[in-house]
């Protein structure tokens, strides 16, 4: 875990992440604390599909995904997948109040 934050936003903002997959595997991306919509896949946008909370990347994939940080607090973004997560795989973000 790094001492500093990923990003740090104010409560209520509009959060877009983007997520790059720059290795042989897929991962799945996990976001504490919130839940985000997939606007694009690879620079094409998406149609607006469910909230969630964890998002799948497969291989050589970009995706960018938006939420409202609207729960303040420190918050874990790490690859759902064990081995990843350990190996490092793994940050955190702030929303303040």
């Amino acid at each position: 875990m790094t001492d500093k934050p990923l990003f740090r936003t104010e409560r209520n903002r509009h959060v877009v992440i983007a997520f790059e997959n720059q290795t042989g595997w897929p991962h799945a991306m996990h976001l504490h604390g919130h839940h985000a919509k997939i606007v694009s896949r690879n620079g094409q946008s998406t149609p607006r599909d469910a909230w969630r909370d964890t998002i799948v990347l497969n291989r050589g994939e970009r995706v960018e995904a938006a939420f409202v940080a609207d729960n303040p607090g420190r918050w874990m973004i790490h690859c759902h997948m064990l081995g990843h997560q350990v190996a490092g795989m793994t940050s955190w973000f702030e929303v303040v109040a």
